[in-house]
């Protein structure tokens, strides 16, 4: 059982009577449980047996990932929101901090792309017309597209709080195109994304985030010359194609010939 979120074992002590039992006769049965980092583990807590849980981490698509360092542009503040807009992955939040920073005159761009939440189209195609010619909203992207966007931003912005978050591909792919993160201390989030990368923030808290972002761009030479490449080749080593089908392989052939 390969789970991508963060919600089975909250899921599980919700459940009572016979609907709780049911849940538990089928997930013990798994022969293993994979999540996406250590911090998910917990999600098997009284379903499977510790050694039975394994971490296998997301990985960025081998067209995202460069031979040669990606040189990012360090004129003024790319921002990029690659998720579906919604309230708890925290887009009103970041559109909130965006006018912010455009009152303290900071000079950026912000691109969103993504599916719009059922309900928040109003007050998000308000904000984005309040923010003028500095946001565009890009819809759904895929493929190149969407590489050329991660390609050609230097910050990416994830101030999340879903409650179902598990650890977002989308922040392995932001790092594997050379970009900062800003996001937040959320989730698996941490397990794969340090001050080593960029800047984790406190969940909904929208100064945090704009003191931040202003921040990068009063040093965006410099933040870039810090995160940029050093993000590339920490996707490299550890969130490749490869690498997570090694790591499924070691585990199928693991849980297919146990040590007696």
């Amino acid at each position: 059982m390969h789970i991508h979120g963060n919600y089975l074992g909250t899921q599980y002590q919700l459940l009572n009577g016979i609907k709780k039992q049911i849940f538990k006769f089928l997930v013990s049965r798994s022969t293993a449980g994979i999540v996406l980092s250590s911090s998910l583990k917990e999600n098997f807590n009284g379903l499977l047996e510790q050694d039975k849980v394994f971490i296998v981490e997301n990985f960025a698509n081998n067209n995202l990932i460069s031979k040669e360092i990606i040189q990012k542009n360090s004129s003024q503040l790319n921002l990029l929101w690659l998720s579906n807009l919604m309230e708890e992955k925290g887009i009103l939040d970041f559109l909130d901090a965006l006018i912010l920073l455009k009152k303290r005159c900071v000079n950026f761009e912000a691109k969103l792309a993504g599916k719009i939440e059922d309900g928040l189209e109003k007050i998000i195609d308000e904000k984005i017309t309040e923010l003028g010619n500095s946001v565009e909203y890009l819809g759904v992207i895929l493929g190149e597209q969407k590489k050329d966007q991660l390609v050609s931003s230097n910050v990416f912005v994830f101030p999340t709080y879903y409650t179902m978050e598990g650890q977002p591909i989308s922040l392995i792919e932001a790092m594997a195109t050379g970009n900062i993160i800003v996001t937040t201390d959320h989730a698996g989030i941490p397990d794969v994304v340090s001050h080593d990368n960029g800047y984790l923030i406190k969940p909904r808290d929208i100064n945090d985030l704009v003191d931040n972002l202003e921040n990068i761009s009063k040093n965006l030479a410099h933040e870039i010359e810090k995160f940029s490449a050093s993000n590339q080749i920490y996707v490299k080593k550890n969130f490749t194609e490869d690498a997570f089908g090694q790591k499924i392989m070691n585990i199928i052939l693991n849980i297919s010939n146990p040590k007696h």
